[in-house]
């Protein structure tokens, strides 16, 4: 008995091989074009589409995640100034929200934005601007949550729907 298995011609030899079958012929369509190849011992291939079928699911989850890193450290736009959302701004807007909350009523920093510029920040604007930085993160993680979801139960199955989803924006 024989059956047939789509694989390119560079590797088909080592593939049939790796599976215990061999050559018996090729097939091709009315033009010539190459469709397959009709191997012998049939080989069972069900157990690979259950792997091909894990691996797209890894690769889109992996194409998940890194959407959602670029978008959460891209920066936000808080009253018109550019910040910073990558990992050591994040722990900066944590340490100077902890010392606005400690002396509220003497609170000033400087704060470096997004494009060099500098700008003084009371603690009401440090603790406001922390605040959006959190909210976006979370609203990254959130999204990255649900498209997750989708890829489990099968309704999102390309990079192109994750790119196409309503990622947070960066302004606020």
């Amino acid at each position: 008995m024989s059956g047939t298995i789509e694989v390119g011609p560079e590797s088909v030899v080592e593939i049939l091989h790796a599976l215990g079958a061999t050559m018996v012929a090729e097939q091709r369509d009315e033009a010539g074009a190459l469709l397959g190849y009709e191997v012998s011992p049939a080989v069972d291939l069900s157990g690979y589409e259950a792997a091909l079928a894990a691996f797209r699911k890894s690769a889109l989850i992996g194409h998940l995640k890194a959407c959602r890193w670029l978008c959460e450290t891209a920066g936000i736009v808080v009253d018109g100034v550019p910040i910073a959302t990558d990992d050591r701004s994040k722990m900066m807007l944590i340490g100077s929200r902890l010392a606005a909350m400690a002396s509220p009523e003497t609170y000033i920093t400087p704060w470096a934005a997004l494009d060099g510029s500098t700008h003084q920040f009371d603690a009401a604007k440090m603790i406001a601007v922390s605040d959006a930085a959190l909210a976006h993160v979370q609203a990254c993680f959130n999204l990255q949550g649900e498209l997750w979801g989708a890829i489990e139960a099968g309704t999102i199955t390309t990079t192109e729907e994750i790119d196409a989803a309503s990622w947070p924006a960066n302004v606020t």
